[in-house]
């Protein structure tokens, strides 16, 4: 009855300015960060959004996100048009399956992602960071997003299966990732169109998810006949157990894909935005420097810097829920079966929480902090759903921020265009993430192991 009482309270729903059939996805498509602020400051941090197939409700309040994400998390799921589309892209992983099979497969795999874990593949993190640096050598500015998407997607398989993997098979499976990555917000819009229409992308697609599944099943074929002691994923997942048993063969499958897509492109992203951004505030820039020559293994700066870099420009541009029953959000109603659209870009470019959100400030992080809800910074969602992987990528941010800095100097000059964030699974640029990086001639102490955090 209370609720029944506050929803016919309710104000309407703010609605963002769009066009005939498609309403705003030409603005999506083409300046979405623009877009969106823009209409938070016309319309409020809670808004309805017609994205031409469907419409939306856009989250950009704390006390929102919170509703959402943490106290309301019951009436807000993987369910619906979007989420069945993700599903047909990147199967039933973690990140997008829900109910018993989402808390089977969270129960089996949280342990896994313990310190042990990350003490086991550090040694591969390293390795892998080392054998990369030689490609930021050039005498013109280079495209860092390229540069660590090559890293990332190296490092996520050798994660994921092992660093002992034959180079051959990591080049394989890192390219077909690379297809299905890129392939994933087309399928996701061509999805009900019909299937004799010949779209290049879809084949891609398919052909690409195709090996990719062959390859796994191989290996994981290699691991059950052969078991051995390992501290790579797949090692673990298949060692994992519970009444029902382990995980099938499929689900192995569905989880490194998920595993692949979270770990590559959303760190690969955050490493080559910090990078950029460090390049472009000199006086930050050598602070951390000289913080990094001291070898201490303590860095107050440098995860001050993760976190500036992060809350800037967070991979994900939207954390996806699906509303159950009808609901009221900061006074508006949101009906049944409504997307609804939690924006860290938004969140963490709210000048109520950010004084001067555009400015590059890591001082923010840095204590004594000051009073701010736990949910102004979501670079990794929030509440039950929160990523897994939240301390590996933490980590692998870390070891290769540490590991660049070491050798390279990152600067900025008249050869490097400025970049333009567009819409992907991550947040990339459409013109690339230019950075001359000026190789650094004083002799540098060892790097120590990071403390872990």
């Amino acid at each position: 009855m209370e609720h029944a009482t506050e929803a016919a309270r309710a104000r309407p729903m703010p609605r963002a300015k769009g066009l005939p059939l498609v309403g705003a996805l030409p603005q999506i498509l083409l300046r979405p960060l623009d877009f969106l602020e823009e209409t938070v400051a016309r319309r409020g941090s809670v808004f309805e959004i017609d994205l031409g197939v469907t419409r939306a409700v856009v989250v950009a309040d704390v006390d929102a996100v919170e509703h959402v994400l943490l106290t309301h998390t019951g009436n807000y799921g993987k369910g619906g048009e979007i989420w069945e589309g993700i599903r047909e892209v990147l199967g039933r992983g973690l990140g997008s399956s829900e109910g018993e099979l989402w808390r089977r497969q969270r129960k089996l795999m949280q342990p896994k992602f313990q310190r042990s874990f990350l003490e086991g593949v550090r040694d591969t993190i390293a390795e892998t960071i080392e054998d990369e640096l030689d490609g930021l050598r050039s005498d013109e500015p280079i495209d860092l997003a390229r540069w660590t998407d090559g890293l990332l997607a190296t490092l996520a398989v050798r994660v994921l299966f092992g660093s002992d993997l034959d180079p051959a098979k990591v080049d394989e499976v890192r390219t077909t990732m690379a297809a299905v990555s890129d392939s994933v917000i087309q399928g996701l819009v061509t999805r009900k169109l019909p299937r004799w229409l010949p779209l290049t992308g879809r084949e891609r697609l398919s052909r690409a998810r195709r090996i990719f599944d062959h390859n796994v099943a191989e290996l994981i074929a290699e691991r059950r006949r052969h078991p051995r002691p390992s501290k790579d994923l797949l090692g673990l997942l298949l060692g994992a157990t519970d009444e029902q048993g382990s995980m099938s063969d499929e689900q192995l499958r569905d989880e490194a894909i998920t595993f692949y897509i979270a770990g590559y492109e959303t760190t690969g992203t955050a490493l080559a935005w910090t990078l950029w951004l460090l390049a472009g505030h000199p006086h930050v820039r050598d602070a951390l420097l000289a913080e990094l020559d001291g070898g201490s293994t303590e860095a107050p700066l440098l995860h001050a810097c993760m976190q500036e870099g992060l809350r800037l420009y967070p991979p994900a541009l939207f954390v996806i829920r699906h509303t159950v029953g009808d609901d009221v959000l900061l006074g508006h109603p949101v009906r049944a079966g409504t997307p609804v659209l939690v924006s860290p870009w938004l969140v963490h470019h709210n000048p109520a929480i950010w004084p001067d959100p555009k400015r590059f400030d890591p001082e923010r992080f840095l204590s004594p902090a000051p009073e701010r809800s736990r949910l102004a910074w979501i670079p990794f969602g929030a509440g039950q759903r929160i990523c897994i992987g939240k301390a590996l990528a933490m980590l692998e941010l870390e070891e290769g921020l540490r590991r660049v800095l070491r050798d390279f100097t990152p600067t900025l000059s008249d050869g490097c265009p400025a970049p333009r964030p567009r819409l992907s699974t991550a947040l990339r640029s459409s013109t690339g993430i230019f950075v001359r990086m000026v190789p650094r001639r004083a002799a540098h102490p060892p790097i120590a192991p990071p403390t872990s955090r």
